[in-house]
């Protein structure tokens, strides 16, 4: 049969002992230069998102819901411009008839800036008015570029990417500038008539 250990029992002046040792190590590392600068420190938190600036210009005959990532933000008139914020970054938009399911296509954008959007016009406004097409920006670059077309910011176009954008047939101009930055290519001019794409091409000096 094991024998049981007896209790060792601390005399006062034991425990003594130790309570003063314990303060004196406990005070000595709130003294720490390293401890004081932990607990001055504030804590670290995530930026928020910047906001910008979206105009939509609805250039259709009846009023348009305007959805962003399949959330209502704004119903604007027609003929109406209506301003409204959204966080910078990835987003799909599109636009309804208000009130039904009566939908355009949906659009993907990279939003780093204020920009703008218009809701174009249908041939179902103006029978003898051409129905808007659709664009197909390629960026085969190795860098990312805002687009800019009719003087206005569109979206910005990752390196290899590709983005679509509906405009009314006609004579457009459109250049890329590496994101961010005035280092731009030359307006150029574009008669776009029918669907097409359009290529930021690859320069030499990329990988």
């Amino acid at each position: 049969m094991a024998k049981q250990k007896k209790k060792t029992k601390l005399s006062p002046e034991m425990r003594t002992v130790l309570i003063t040792a314990g303060v004196a190590v406990f005070t000595a590392l709130l003294a720490s230069p390293v401890i004081v600068e932990l607990i001055r420190k504030e804590p670290t938190t995530t930026p928020a998102l910047g906001a910008v600036t979206l105009s939509i210009y609805n250039e259709h005959c009846l009023d348009q819901d305007f959805y962003v990532d399949d959330l209502l933000v704004a119903t604007v008139k027609s003929g109406v411009q209506m301003d409204i914020q959204v966080n910078s970054g990835e987003h799909y938009h599109y636009a309804c008839e208000t009130g039904t399911l009566n939908c355009g296509s949906i659009y993907y954008a990279i939003w780093t800036q204020d920009a703008v959007r218009s809701i174009p016009s249908t041939p179902a406004c103006n029978p003898s008015a051409p129905a808007a097409i659709n664009i197909t920006v390629i960026n085969e670059n190795c860098q990312n570029y805002d687009l800019y077309l009719d003087d206005y910011y569109y979206s910005t176009i990752y390196e290899d990417e590709t983005q679509y954008f509906s405009v009314e047939p006609g004579a457009h101009i459109a250049k890329g500038c590496i994101s961010g930055t005035e280092v731009c290519s030359a307006w150029t001019q574009q008669e776009w008539i029918q669907d097409a794409s359009w290529t930021i091409s690859r320069e030499a000096t990329c990988p």
